[in-house]
């Protein structure tokens, strides 16, 4: 599709959102899950796609548990090289909720943008001078995480312009 790939523009409209690390607690697997029921409960059409290696068998069993419950979240394993690249081709924004205390200046983030993906995730470390304001929002690491995402999402959901805005200043970033 045209609107993907770290050559485009901008994303044209909201359908995807990713979340891509360790699958750990400290990474913010569980929120982006609570995220992803509460997308539901509100009956948006967005999808969710996780990729990463689990960070031990307890978390696996925990997500893979959570999982069977939400239809329209995919785990799709680590991905590396070409799969990563098409990993981020196929989101439309995002999501790093991490709850890591010494979160530094996370890859993820510069590579997501680098594909004109707005990013929601916690303001830890270097995270809210990497994310610029009209690129994203980033959530006050002491504020719950799954309400002011919501809201985002909601507002790029319902209003595209405003989300292709967001997607091209990610891009730009």
């Amino acid at each position: 599709e045209e609107a993907r790939g770290a050559g485009s523009e901008s994303r044209k409209k909201l359908n995807v959102l990713g979340f891509l690390s360790n699958i750990s607690p400290e990474k913010g697997i569980f929120d982006f899950l609570d995220l992803m029921a509460a997308i539901e409960a509100r009956g948006l059409p967005v999808e969710g796609n996780i990729a990463g290696p689990f960070q031990d068998e307890d978390v696996e069993q925990r997500v893979r548990e959570r999982l069977s419950r939400l239809p329209d979240v995919h785990y799709l394993g680590p991905v590396y090289g070409d799969d990563k690249e098409s990993f981020y081709a196929s989101l439309d924004a995002f999501l790093f909720p991490t709850r890591y205390t010494n979160e530094a200046e996370p890859l993820v983030l510069h590579e997501a943008m680098m594909h004109a993906l707005p990013v929601i995730a916690f303001g830890r470390g270097a995270i809210p001078e990497i994310v610029p304001d009209a690129g994203g929002h980033v959530v006050d690491k002491d504020e719950p995480f799954v309400p002011a995402a919501l809201e985002q999402i909601s507002l790029w959901y319902s209003d595209p312009a405003t989300f292709i805005s967001s997607s091209r200043s990610a891009r730009q970033a």
